[in-house]
């Protein structure tokens, strides 16, 4: 009887400290996407780091630092091969290839 009662109190303590943790969090979660979204344009010349897995590995990640401009170039051109080969294969499967 006792080991449930404590079980029981230490469930209702461990939850009644938790929830304001919970509220606090919720809290600066949309305090940061108000912040993000009022935020002024980024700087092009900003530098930005990226972590990138390293290809033949499952763990090892590599660091690229870019400017934002860097890395908006560089997503405009994946963006462009992506677009070439979806419109290659299109094609091809129009002539019957």
């Amino acid at each position: 009887m006792h080991r449930s009662l404590l079980f029981g109190l230490a469930t209702i303590g461990a939850f009644a400290i938790t929830q304001p943790a919970l509220a606090q969090s919720e809290t600066a979660a949309t305090d940061a996407d108000s912040a993000r979204s009022t935020s002024p344009i980024r700087n092009p010349d900003q530098i930005r780091c990226q972590r990138r897995p390293v290809t033949g590995s499952l763990y090892r990640t590599m660091r690229v630092c870019l400017t934002n401009r860097q890395w908006e170039q560089l997503f405009q051109e994946g963006n462009r091969d992506a677009y070439r080969i979806f419109d290659a294969g299109r094609i091809n499967s129009l002539r019957g290839g």
